[in-house]
């Protein structure tokens, strides 16, 4: 082999060498900008789920703080007063919490993509779960519904069934025993429509 072609194979070597490097770099700079992303999405999530549970036990508190208000929303709270008994005819400040209390849940739901399936439903099964313990709030929603689309959307019988089967699937994949883990969904299957009374609820 004379000088210069030893010298081409030489630079070609080189040149080799500098592309595997930059391209290692290149590789290197991509798999650091998929962790931050995947970090700061994930600090985000938890700044969002910190402030969505902040926002819900605040009006859980606000309940707690007052037990004649409570009666209508809380179904093992006791009635405080005759006059806060009767639920077709409730306080003005009845009617205000649950307006407040619609408007909590639709905007927490709103924040629904960022979490996972377990998530989801636990807050969908709290929201039902709310529903289920206070015809008031059935019935501000059946008079105010267009007003909360979340709601209407993300409770739904038919959203609520894909969430669940969505959930299910990975333990089908893992083998695990889904009727055992199905039953603690039962109780959501129906949506609000059927927590609350579905003629009630224009869709």
């Amino acid at each position: 082999m004379t000088d210069r072609a030893e010298f081409r194979e030489e630079r070609k070597l080189k040149l080799d060498y500098w592309k595997t490097i930059i391209s290692l770099g290149g590789l290197g700079v991509l798999i650091v900008a998929v962790y931050q992303w995947h970090h700061t999405r994930m600090i985000y999530r938890d700044d969002v789920d910190n402030k969505m549970v902040a926002i819900w036990m605040d009006n859980v508190k606000m309940l707690a703080e007052r037990p004649a208000i409570s009666a209508h929303f809380v179904a093992s709270q006791p009635a405080v007063g005759p006059a806060l008994v009767d639920d077709d005819k409730p306080d003005s400040s009845v009617l205000a919490f649950a307006d407040l209390r619609l408007e909590v849940m639709d905007y927490i739901l709103n924040s629904g993509d960022i979490w996972d399936d377990a998530d989801n439903l636990t807050w969908k099964a709290t929201f039902l779960n709310a529903f289920r313990q206070s015809k008031i709030l059935c019935r501000r929603f059946s008079d105010l519904h267009n007003n909360f689309d979340n709601i209407a959307s993300d409770l739904g019988s038919d959203q609520i069934k894909k969430d669940v089967s969505a959930h299910l699937s990975k333990y089908y994949d893992q083998k695990q025993d889904v009727k055992t883990i199905r039953k603690r969904f039962d109780g959501m299957l129906e949506g609000i429509e059927g927590v609350c009374d579905a003629s009630q609820i224009s869709q």
